[in-house]
């Protein structure tokens, strides 16, 4: 809660998720005090 989260964590994350069969969904609050959802499939790490 109110701090960065790395990518290698996010990833790590995601892959508990697909190994379960479940969708990955971020919440985070922006400045205006609204909640932004994010649905996670997949991402690079370059």
């Amino acid at each position: 809660e109110g701090k960065p989260m790395l990518l290698g964590d996010l990833a790590n994350i995601l892959k508990q998720c697909q190994s379960l069969k479940k969708e990955l969904v971020l919440a985070a609050m922006n400045r205006r005090g609204e909640i932004v959802y994010y649905f996670v499939s997949q991402f690079n790490i370059s």
